[in-house]
């Protein structure tokens, strides 16, 4: 029973996950574990993985076929906005060369991928993305703030000021 669920919603999928747990992974993906079952707010195990930066795991889910990279949780992020706002430039390498999820995907107060980046100080993600062709640099949030302005108040410390 690879989708059984505890009371927390989590599947033996994702407890492996939370735990880095690789030999884990592996045993529930061949147990046929639904790669895209997402706990109660939305977050599937590929997110999980990202958020946490095993870029191993992240690898396996990605191989195992059927993921579906363009999930997103109950705040409309997806498993680079999680890459992004965790600093985890591996993951963000492995899933901008080897998924087709949408980069410039909004999350909650329409806060792109680069976005969220900037505002949590994710200095290499940011670059990656920054570099990134088809990354739209110029987008604004509900703030409207670029991904730009919103690293120079991080830079600076400054408080974030809605224009």
């Amino acid at each position: 029973m690879p989708d059984y669920r505890n009371r927390a919603g989590e599947t033996p999928l994702h407890i492996a996950i939370k735990s880095d747990d690789i030999t884990g992974v592996i045993a529930q993906l061949r147990k046929g574990a639904d790669v895209n079952l997402a706990l109660p707010d939305g977050t599937t195990p590929l997110m999980h993985a990202a958020a946490r930066g095993n870029t191993r795991i992240v690898e396996l889910l990605l191989q195992s076929g059927g993921i579906a990279p363009d999930a997103t949780d109950a705040n409309g992020c997806n498993a680079v906005h999680m890459a992004a706002i965790g600093n985890r430039s591996g993951v963000l390498h492995q899933l901008i060369g080897a998924t087709t999820i949408d980069l410039n995907a909004r999350a909650r107060n329409n806060q792109s991928a680069l976005h969220l980046a900037a505002r949590s100080g994710s200095h290499a993600t940011y670059r990656m993305l920054m570099a990134t062709p088809g990354v739209r640099c110029g987008a604004r949030n509900d703030d409207g703030l670029t991904a730009f302005e919103e690293r120079l108040a991080v830079i600076n410390q400054c408080p974030r000021v809605s224009t």
